[in-house]
């Protein structure tokens, strides 16, 4: 008899050489690159690199800072990793010891709940989050004190020969310490900034100063890469804020020569003051102890009389045009005047990505088509672009519509596209038709309303999409949620037809029609039965997907759910069912093993404690219209909800519960007219649909395994 041996046969993918399988792991995503490693000691040395090439410093006090720096250093020293680092990210707040700290803990929490599979690329905003507020200017003890804390993080930055990227999603404002590290130690390092601000730009009204020379230092270096800033005439403490104005001045002169991608948040302009002065930008003294300051040549200058500058500091600040290749503009603009100037100040045909959503008029529209049509969106890649109105008394955006659909027929044909508010079933149509043919990321998530023109997709335009994006690979859509209805589940099936498609999101309207023929009653039910998503109907929802085809690629699908705007106009206190049932999952496939994992995401615990609590105080009836729907099991009747299957074709041999199901969907509430809170007789007091589970699944032609919570 044959002998079997002691060692297993290795993996594939062990037979590679380690080069080779080093160079695997780069594709593979930071939630799985954890798992291989422990497989076995090959696989360890070979997720090595890629383990280690980005880390995360979560920010709250100095002595935090220390301590994660100490246990980072002692990792990389036992096997001298130090070399694999090449992105280092800081987030979070350094504590102050003021009230302003407060806040920015919160946005920190916020920004570092990375609740995605994303690897962070070095060209991505991955590991920017949602903004952070920056804080005040600092006193110059507080400054010394930053320096202080920041300056082992500095020292630490110094022992990273492989540095590529430094993100600073923090406040304050970046320490000198650590900019002067970059400029000693990795010149060519790229330093991408959130809440870009210079503190000494913020200024009081009666004791207007220059520039600061740390702050200028920061301004001018060449490690400036990627920077996002809100702006706005003032700042929330009503001091001049003239940063604005100095990033457009940067741009525009190219004081920071390798700055390439901007993101500019325009804040509400309440409170213009036609007095505020013009800033004057000037250099630090040439000398020490001098007392002469050379003004930046540009648009910041408070009168003719400007000291000469050397032939050295002209050539480096002569008026010129930026080179951007990301340009991303958004709150309050100017419309028109916003368009041409910006094109002005940076070469729009270097842009690969170009994002504008602020209100828009037909001339600025216009604008940006003519730009278009004269190939000065020669490279362009990327577009997002909200549609609507300057006019904020205007909701009717109907004569928007051929501007929008000129511009984005003129322009070059694009990998990706973001179509955000008032769009219409045309400016679509142009999208695709244009478009189509090299899409690879299509989102539409137009905005949620009575006043929407019902943008909703439908099977019919998923059909048009698989027809026109034989490219496509990720798309964001809005849907219509039907009681998980013959129509509803004709998407899903459309959907998993796009050939290519791997990520998908769908965000659902949950709503049902503002007018029901049965009365309120039923459009309350209708309405919970939209809210209540749970595991299992996600997991259904995208195996319905997955069986569309023998052949769909999709890995990820994301469900996010509308809970505003559902009920609260005439019933408030129904709403908290709705937000308490509303949440949001993401599903994942492995590639090989066709295993599916279900998580929830986007989860606030405390929001959803004082909805709990809330759901406490609502007078008794709030529970009659719910246990219309779950009739109460457990110890807490806030736990008895569970979603309800979705519609299939009858087979033979079919399960008894979906022919009640059916009926109960049809069938219209019994209740008064006008009185939410009576359930339906035939249903009062048991449940009328079957809770959904596995066994009650149409069976997929590519059926995936289920891994889900219990």
């Amino acid at each position: 008899m044959e002998s079997v041996g002691r060692y297993p046969r290795p993996a594939p993918l062990e037979t590679l050489p380690l080069h080779v399988f080093q160079y695997v792991c780069r594709y593979v995503t930071r939630r799985s690159l954890f798992s291989l490693s422990m497989a076995s000691k090959l696989c360890y040395h070979a997720a090595t690199p890629q383990r280690f090439s980005r880390v995360i410093f979560t920010i709250r006090d100095k002595e935090k800072l220390r301590s994660d720096l100490d246990r980072l250093v002692a990792v990389l020293s036992r096997q001298d990793l130090f070399g694999y680092v090449r992105r280092v990210v800081a987030t979070g707040s350094m504590d102050n010891g003021d009230k302003f700290d407060g806040i920015n803990r919160g946005f920190a929490s916020v920004i570092t709940n990375d609740d995605t599979d994303s690897d962070g690329d070095s060209d991505g905003d991955s590991d920017f989050g949602a903004g952070c507020l920056a804080g005040p200017p600092l006193s110059a003890q507080q400054k010394q004190a930053q320096h202080e804390a920041w300056l082992p993080f500095a020292r630490f930055l110094g022992q990273l020969p492989a540095l590529t990227d430094l993100v600073y999603t923090c406040v304050p404002q970046i320490p000198p310490c650590v900019v002067t590290a970059l400029h000693q130690h990795h010149p060519r390092c790229r330093l991408h900034i959130d809440a870009f601000g210079l503190d000494s730009l913020c200024q009081k009204r009666d004791q207007l100063r220059d520039i600061d020379p740390d702050d200028f230092a920061l301004a001018t270096s060449p490690c400036l890469y990627s920077v996002r800033a809100p702006c706005a005439l003032h700042d929330v403490w009503g001091h001049y804020d003239f940063n604005m104005e100095a990033l457009e001045h940067i741009v525009e002169v190219g004081c920071a020569p390798n700055l390439k991608r901007l993101n500019l948040n325009h804040r509400p302009l309440e409170g213009l003051d036609f007095d505020r002065p013009r800033f004057s930008l000037t250099l630090p003294p040439v000398e020490a102890g001098g007392v002469v300051r050379h003004r930046w040549k540009s648009v910041f200058h408070s009168g003719p009389n400007q000291p000469a500058t050397s032939p050295q500091q002209e050539a480096s600040i002569a008026p010129g045009r930026g080179r951007l290749e990301t340009l991303v503009l958004s709150g309050d603009s100017n419309g028109y005047s916003h368009v041409r100037d910006w094109n002005a100040r940076t070469d729009f045909g270097l842009l690969r990505r170009f994002e504008y959503h602020c209100g828009v008029s037909v001339e600025a529209l216009e604008t940006l088509a003519s730009i278009a049509a004269s190939e000065g969106f020669r490279s362009l890649r990327e577009l997002g672009l909200s549609v609507s109105s300057d006019d904020h008394l205007q909701n009717n955006t109907d004569h928007l519509d051929g501007p929008t659909g000129s511009f984005l027929q003129a322009l070059p044909p694009l990998e990706a596209l973001t179509l955000k508010r008032h769009f219409s079933k045309h400016t679509i149509e142009a999208v695709l038709q244009r478009h189509g043919p090299t899409l690879r990321r299509l989102y539409l998530p137009p905005p949620y309303g009575e006043d929407d023109k019902d943008l909703n997709i439908d099977a019919d335009r998923v059909r048009e999409i698989q027809e026109w994006c034989p490219r496509l690979e990720d798309v964001e859509l809005r849907v219509r949620r039907r009681q998980g209805g013959p129509e509803e589940v004709a998407v899903y099936r459309t959907l998993g037809q796009i050939p290519q498609l791997r990520r998908a999101t769908l965000v659902f309207d949950c709503r049902s029609p503002y007018r029901e023929p049965e009365g309120d009653a039923e459009r309350v039910r209708k309405t919970l039965v939209n809210l209540a998503v749970d595991e299992s109907l996600t997991t259904a929802i995208f195996h319905e997907i997955v069986s569309a085809t023998t052949d769909c690629r999709l890995e990820h699908l994301t469900l996010r759910l509308l809970t505003g705007d559902t009920i609260t106009k005439d019933y408030p206190e129904i709403d908290y069912f709705g937000t308490w049932i509303g949440r949001s999952w993401a599903c994942t496939r492995c590639g090989t093993s066709g295993e599916v994992t279900v998580r929830e995401i986007d989860v606030d615990p405390e929001f959803r404690q004082s909805v709990r609590d809330e759901l406490e105080t609502i007078e008794y009836e709030g529970e009659d219209v719910w246990s219309g729907l779950w009739p109460r099991k457990a110890k807490d009747w806030k736990d008895d909800w569970h979603s309800f299957p979705l519609w299939r074709e009858e087979v033979e041999g079919d399960v008894p519960g979906e022919e009640r199901r059916n009926d109960y969907l049809a069938a219209p509430c019994e209740g008064k007219r006008g009185c939410i809170m009576t359930p339906p007789s035939a249903y009062a007091g048991r449940c009328p649909l079957p809770a959904v589970s596995n066994n009650t699944m149409k069976p997929a032609r590519a059926s995936p395994r289920v891994n889900g919570r219990p």
